[in-house]
């Protein structure tokens, strides 16, 4: 007696185990027939990539969607299509489960490989856009700094003029002025002036003394 009760509270249990997973299954299916439902003619505000590989259904779904075909030409709402297809999902065998159960598998199997190489892909795209934008940081951080020296030698160029200009008013407004004192010469251009007068004069005199000349008549021959 105590061996069946066991047994029959195992049942139970499992009965109650399918029927919370056969809840949850016709829940989702409901949540995403809603969303089409009501995204149909809509667009979505987050754009999907259309690449991406979509995730395949489940063998309920599967089911499901062959029986909603047959159930809307009935005139089955939504919540009447997702109650009757789970009521005949639950009482299915394993054996009548197994067709669509297959084709989910390998649709499954072959999603999760897809799914790898788009995500590689998206990858190894990440990391040429990084790459990318590495080497437009590196342009854009030489093209400040010749800008930085462009700017730098112009400002040089225009000092540079200004101060010519500056220097040749004030030399021409010097030069303007008949009435303004000349500058003294330095003492290096009073000792060269006199050291050339000296020379000059030593000059004459012995050209006079050589040819005998009075000082006149060595002006009038020059």
């Amino acid at each position: 007696m105590r061996q069946e009760k066991r047994e029959i509270d195992a049942m139970k249990l499992l009965e109650e185990e399918q029927l919370q997973k056969t809840a949850m299954e016709l829940l989702q299916h409901y949540l995403q027939f809603k969303q089409e439902t009501d995204n149909e003619g809509k667009r979505t505000r987050k754009e999907k990539d259309p690449l991406k590989p979509k995730h395949p259904m489940s063998a309920f779904f599967l089911f499901s969607k062959e029986r909603r075909e047959a159930l809307l030409r009935e005139n089955k709402n939504v919540l009447e299509i997702s109650k009757i297809a789970g009521e005949e999902w639950k009482n299915m065998t394993g054996e009548q489960k197994a067709p669509y159960e297959e084709i989910a598998k390998r649709r499954k199997e072959s999603y999760n490989m897809e799914i790898e190489l788009y995500k590689q892909k998206k990858l190894e795209e990440a990391v040429t856009i990084e790459k990318e934008e590495e080497q437009m940081k590196g342009l854009r951080q030489e093209a400040l700094q010749l800008l930085k020296k462009k700017e730098k030698t112009e400002n040089i160029i225009k000092t540079t003029k200004e101060n010519r200009h500056k220097k040749k008013k004030e030399k021409d407004e010097h030069n303007a002025d008949p009435n303004r004192p000349r500058k003294p010469p330095s003492s290096f251009l009073l000792f060269s002036k006199e050291t050339t007068h000296g020379r000059t004069t030593g000059h004459r005199l012995f050209y006079l003394e050589r040819y005998g000349l009075s000082e006149m008549e060595g002006i009038e021959r020059s």
